[in-house]
C-alpha cells in the first residue's frame, strides 16, 4: 500500500462463512515480531518495518505503526484473492488513529477489498469487476480505540463504527 496507518491496531479478521484470517495481539509472539492467527489457517504475520507489538491495545496489547512505512504482512499462507469474492464478506478491526488526516490504509488485500480512513472518516471498497466505494460519514477520533468493520452482502457495502451502521451503498457481482 502507498498510505501506512499512523496508530494502533487491534484484533483484525476478515470473514467469508468462517474466519479466514483472524489477527490476535493478546499472546505473546516470537520476539514480538509476528502475530497469531487464531482462525486456524496457519497464516502468521509478521510486522514489516519497524511497526511494533505494544502493551497498549483495546485488549491487552496492540500493534503499533508509524504512517511512514509500517504494516502488517498477513503470512505466506495468507487467503487467496479468490477466497474473498462473492458475497458474505466481513473485515473488522480496532483501531487508535494517532491522526485522522490523509489515507490510511488498515486492511488490504489488493483486488477484492480495501478498508482504509480517509481524512477523518472510514472508507471501504469492494472489487468485483469494477470499485464499489462507500465513504463514511461518522467522524473518527484520534487517539480513541474505534472498532470499524465493513461488510459486503453480494448487494451492498455496510461500513460500521463501534458496531453503528455509518453508510451503506449498492454493489452487485462477486
Amino acid at each position: 500500500p502507498g498510505s501506512y496507518l499512523n496508530g494502533y491496531l487491534d484484533e483484525v479478521r476478515m470473514m467469508k462463512g468462517g474466519a479466514l484470517w483472524s489477527g490476535s495481539f493478546t499472546a505473546p509472539t516470537y520476539a514480538y515480531k509476528e502475530t497469531f492467527d487464531a482462525s486456524g489457517n496457519g497464516n502468521v504475520g509478521s510486522f514489516q518495518s519497524g511497526a511494533v507489538l505494544t502493551d497498549t491495545g483495546a485488549f491487552g496489547k496492540s500493534a503499533s505503526f508509524d504512517g511512514t512505512d509500517d504494516y502488517l504482512h498477513m503470512g505466506s499462507n495468507n487467503p487467496a484473492t479468490g477466497e474473498f469474492t462473492g458475497s458474505n464478506l466481513t473485515v473488522s478491526a480496532w483501531i487508535k488513529p494517532s491522526i485522522v488526516s490523509g489515507v490510511q490504509t488498515i486492511a488490504i488485500k489488493n483486488g477484492p477489498f480495501i478498508l482504509e480512513l480517509r481524512e477523518d472518516k472510514l472508507r471501504g471498497s469492494i472489487y468485483s469487476g469494477s470499485w464499489a466505494d462507500v465513504d463514511g460519514d461518522i467522524l473518527m477520533q484520534p487517539n480513541v480505540w474505534q472498532l470499524v468493520s465493513m461488510v459486503y452482502d453480494g448487494a451492498n457495502v455496510s461500513l460500521y463504527v463501534n458496531g453503528v451502521l455509518d453508510k451503506q451503498g449498492a454493489k452487485t457481482g462477486n
